[in-house]
């Protein structure tokens, strides 16, 4: 057994929680993801780990039960995130037609929108790596 575990809760500290730090996402978002029914934005994290604000707006899900539904599906696949992977802010937004979709379209969204971000951010790190070796030598 190893001693390491990884943390699958969701606190404070993995959520985005005020108007800057939603601002911080929403201004210039280097990282976007999109579907049908869903937008994903990431930016570089201000903190040391990876944080989840959601913009499930009544417009677009019209019942409670839809916007918890998404909520705790968006929630839960961002917990499973792989370890190791770089700290981002993220906001999911929900568009029309959102509320409609069955739980296992909507994780598959959503899986395929982190896992792009996610690639995307990673090759921009591994870019700025080689631009700034090449400098140095």
């Amino acid at each position: 057994m190893t001693d390491s575990k990884q943390d699958f809760s969701f606190g404070r500290h993995k959520r985005l929680l005020t108007k800057s730090d939603y601002q911080h996402v929403f201004d210039n978002a280097p990282f976007k993801a999109s579907s049908q029914n869903f937008l994903l934005l990431a930016k570089q994290s201000q903190s040391d780990n990876s944080r989840l604000g959601l913009v499930i707006a009544k417009k677009h899900i019209k019942t409670a039960v839809g916007r918890n539904r998404v909520k705790r599906q968006a929630r839960e696949l961002f917990r499973c995130q792989k370890e190791g992977a770089l700290p981002l802010d993220m906001v999911l937004l929900a568009r029309s037609g959102a509320g409609s979709l069955d739980t296992k379209f909507i994780r598959l969204a959503i899986t395929k929108m982190i896992e792009k971000v996610q690639t995307q951010a990673s090759r921009n790190v591994s870019e700025y790596r080689k631009a700034n070796a090449s400098v140095a030598d």
